[in-house]
């Protein structure tokens, strides 16, 4: 599956932001489109490209349970959420070392507490992608640069 064709499944899941205001779903959308775009970039497996696509909805799924409950909830109500968004976003990205052992998880609810949803899936997302905003795309790669192309993640590859 290519990353376009991974980011049309996700687009048509709409249990990904089900009971989210437009701004936060439309944020957790964007990320979690440009996150599949540069994790499917370069694969030419079927079977890895589906297992990143479902790493990637797991962890927005446990962003929206999260971002739903946050301003209404106590930090020990948000606890068991974050935990597994953390461990999602363990697997998802290794190379990023995500903390989440019990200080890191009630550290995190208590900030998300109270919170608006749009909030709390911006705080996140930067707890587990240093620029969660913008995560990390096709023109990061070295290869690339080494090899001199430039890539728009919507074009065609530009010599």
């Amino acid at each position: 599956m290519d990353a376009q064709a991974a980011v049309e499944r996700l687009l048509e899941m709409a249990n990904l932001t089900d009971d989210l205001d437009d701004e936060a779903a439309d944020h957790l959308i964007e990320w979690g489109a440009n996150s599949l775009r540069a994790l499917i970039a370069f694969e030419d497996d079927d079977q890895t490209s589906g297992d990143k696509l479902n790493k990637v909805t797991g962890l927005m799924r446990a962003a929206r349970q999260i971002a739903r409950q946050a301003p209404t909830s106590n930090p020990q109500a948000l606890q068991h959420y974050i935990q597994l968004f953390l461990n999602n976003a363990t697997e998802l990205y290794p190379a990023q070392a995500v903390q989440r052992g019990t200080e890191v998880v009630q550290s995190l609810a208590d900030e998300l507490a109270g919170k608006s949803p749009t909030q709390a899936i911006q705080q996140l997302l930067a707890a587990v992608v240093p620029s969660a905003s913008a995560p990390p795309t096709v023109e990061d790669t070295t290869e690339e640069s080494e090899m001199g192309l430039s890539f728009n993640e919507y074009d065609d590859p530009v010599m």
